[in-house]
């Protein structure tokens, strides 16, 4: 693997593990506030 595609891959990786961080303390939130988390999850690009 190139090192191009290595940086590429890391890259993709943690902007991956951002959105699900990102995810989960905006579902934990919601639920703190009494939202139906089900309506907010949906993947918006």
């Amino acid at each position: 693997m190139s090192t191009e595609n290595q940086a590429r891959a890391l890259m993709n990786r943690h902007q991956h593990q951002v959105k699900n961080r990102q995810q989960s303390l905006l579902s934990r939130t919601s639920e703190e506030v009494g939202l139906d988390s089900t309506r907010i999850t949906g993947d918006r690009k």
